[in-house]
C-alpha cells in the first residue's frame, strides 16, 4: 500500500577474483623447505646440490708386476652401474673430460659423508703403498748390501791374485836377468855402479838397525816416516832428505 517501507534490497553474491591468486607466506615457507630437503638429500643423486665427479682407475696389476688397463667387460659395466648412480648431465659432461677413457670411470660423490668415506679410502690405500715402498727400499738396501760385500770379496781375491801375479813376473824377470848377465859375464858378476853401491850400503844399514834388539818397529816408523816425507818434498819440488840413519 501508498506509505509502507520498501522491501529490503536482498545483498548482492561477492564477485569471483579474476587472475592468479597470491601465495602466502606459508605456502613460501613450505616450498622453500622442501627445496633445501631435497638439496640435502643425499638419496637423491640428481637433486642433491652437494655432488662431485671423479674418476676411478680400473688398472690392475698384470702379471710382470705393471699395471695394464681393465677387460673390456669390466670397464663397461663399471661405467653403466655409475651412470644409473649419476646426474646423466654432470656424468655425461665429465666422461667428455676424461683423461684417457680406456682406464678411467667417472663416478658420483654425493653428500659430505661419501666424500669422507672416499678421502678414507684414498688414505688407507696411500698408507698401504707407503708400507709397501718402505719394504721395497729395505730390499734394495739388502740387496745392495750383499752386492757390495759380494764385489768387495771379489776385489780381495782379483788384488791377491795380481800380488801373485807380479811377484811370478818379478821373479821371471829377475831369472831373465841371471842369465843374461851371466851370458855376458861368464866368470862372474858385473862390477856395481855408483848408484847402485850407494843403495846396498842404505840396506845393509837398514837390515842393521832393524836387527837390533828393542828398536825394529820403532825404527821402522822412524825410517817410514822419513821415506813419506822424502816423497812430499819431491812432489813439492824441494830437496829430499838422504839421512835414513
Amino acid at each position: 500500500s501508498f506509505g509502507a517501507p520498501a522491501a529490503a534490497v536482498a545483498a548482492a553474491p561477492a564477485a569471483a577474483p579474476s587472475g592468479p591468486v597470491a601465495a602466502s607466506d606459508s605456502d613460501i615457507f613450505n616450498v622453500f623447505m622442501q627445496q633445501m630437503g631435497k638439496a640435502w638429500d643425499t638419496s637423491d643423486y640428481k637433486m642433491c646440490s652437494f655432488k662431485h665427479i671423479f674418476f676411478d682407475d680400473l688398472s690392475q696389476e698384470g702379471p710382470n708386476g705393471q699395471m695394464v688397463k681393465p677387460a673390456t667387460e669390466v670397464l663397461k659395466a663399471k661405467r653403466q652401474e655409475s651412470l644409473r648412480a649419476s646426474d646423466t648431465a654432470l656424468w655425461e659432461q665429465a666422461d667428455a673430460r676424461n683423461p684417457d677413457p680406456s682406464r678411467f670411470c667417472p663416478v658420483q660423490v654425493t653428500g659430505f659423508q661419501a666424500l669422507h668415506e672416499r678421502h678414507a679410502r684414498q688414505q688407507q690405500l696411500a698408507a698401504q703403498i707407503d708400507v709397501l715402498l718402505e719394504k721395497t727400499r729395505e730390499d734394495l738396501a739388502k740387496v745392495a748390501d750383499e752386492r757390495q760385500v759380494a764385489l768387495g770379496l771379489r776385489l780381495r781375491h782379483y788384488k791377491a791374485r795380481q800380488l801373485q801375479l807380479s811377484h811370478r813376473i818379478v821373479r821371471l824377470t829377475a831369472s831373465l836377468e841371471k842369465q843374461k848377465l851371466a851370458r855376458i859375464y861368464p866368470h862372474g858378476e858385473p862390477p856395481l855402479s855408483v848408484s847402485e853401491q850407494h843403495w846396498a850400503e842404505q840396506v845393509n844399514k837398514l837390515w842393521k838397525v832393524v836387527r837390533e834388539p828393542g828398536r825394529g818397529a820403532s825404527r821402522l816408523h822412524e825410517l817410514a816416516n822419513k821415506i813419506q816425507a822424502s816423497a812430499a818434498s819431491t812432489q813439492l819440488g824441494t830437496a829430499p832428505p838422504t839421512n835414513l840413519h
